[in-house]
């Protein structure tokens, strides 16, 4: 086997409905991740707020990766029938082939699968289902750029709306998640340095209590605003108007549900750790928030 049929074999199929290339770039991360934590004391000793950015880099990473697979998990329309296919355990990518409830709105007949294979040759000409012997490119196939569709040909476009494109994993958001998360390592660094230093009272319960009442309402809501910017102009390639439709249609619903989590993780973060493991503590956790925060991002896009 080589290269590029390993790759187009790591690239459309899944163990457990999660891609293949997904679980590569999970172990990868997680056993950099691994490696970091053996030695945090020691790097961070030597250099914090080096140790600090590789940390936010690689949980960054590992939260866009997870929220990618959630998506491809939901999207994901299996095989029909397909004798390669071990269900639920190694399952080749075929979000081209119509399912049955996509069927029945067409008004298919019920014998349009012969064998769990789409013998239509209208619509492989119309590059809306594709032929397995070939696999065309998967970029081009994502893109959709080759697809056409004549002139009133209403059951086709209906076609082409129905089925949804095939999720491949998106290096581009990922690197620029990742950048995100560089650029909050610095924030949270020296926002950290603050709190911990104007807030050094002996009641550790009252400054605890403090630290998180500033962080909550002072440093997340702009932190917050800010994520929706950079995703919604960086990422999408989006402009101002559309960062204040985010905002609107976005922005205080996450609020409610960041109150909902950080609250008491801060606390616990600020009351029990010390200074040089509360930014690695609250990114850890911000793995699963920022996963969140991804697919929120990623919900008007898709």
């Amino acid at each position: 086997m080589g290269i590029r049929d390993g790759w187009k074999y790591v690239a459309t199929h899944r163990v457990f409905r999660i891609p293949k290339l997904n679980w590569l770039i999970m172990f990868l991360l997680g056993a950099f991740l691994v490696k970091l934590v053996l030695s945090f004391s020691r790097l961070y000793q030597r250099q914090a707020l080096l140790t600090m950015l590789i940390s936010n880099l690689l949980l960054y990473g590992l939260a866009d990766t997870l929220a990618q697979t959630l998506v491809s998990i939901l999207q994901f329309v299996p095989a029909k029938n397909d004798p390669h296919a071990i269900k639920f355990v190694l399952e080749r990518q075929a979000s081209d082939q119509l399912n049955l409830e996509q069927q029945e709105q067409l008004g298919a007949d019920d014998d349009y699968y012969e064998d769990g294979v789409d013998d239509s040759e209208d619509l492989v000409e119309l590059g809306l289902v594709y032929d397995d012997d070939e696999f065309r490119d998967i970029d081009r196939h994502i893109s959709g750029s080759s697809i056409t569709v004549p002139p009133g040909n209403t059951k086709a476009t209906s076609i082409m709306h129905l089925v949804p494109p095939p999720v491949n994993f998106d290096f581009r958001r990922l690197s620029l998640f990742m950048i995100w998360g560089a650029v909050q390592a610095f924030l949270q660094y020296g926002w950290y340095a603050i709190l911990n230093d104007i807030y050094s009272e002996d009641n550790l319960f009252l400054s605890a209590l403090k630290r998180v009442l500033s962080d909550q309402l002072c440093y997340s809501p702009l932190s917050l605003a800010a994520f929706f910017t950079y995703m919604t102009i960086v990422i999408d390639g989006g402009d101002w108007a559309a960062v204040k439709q985010r905002l609107r249609t976005r922005y205080l619903q996450t609020l409610v549900v960041n109150y909902a989590v950080w609250p008491t993780a801060q606390f616990i973060n600020f009351l029990l750790l010390p200074s040089s493991l509360q930014v690695p503590f609250a990114s850890t956790i911000g793995v699963f928030w920022n996963a969140y925060l991804s697919l929120k991002n990623a919900g008007g896009n898709r």
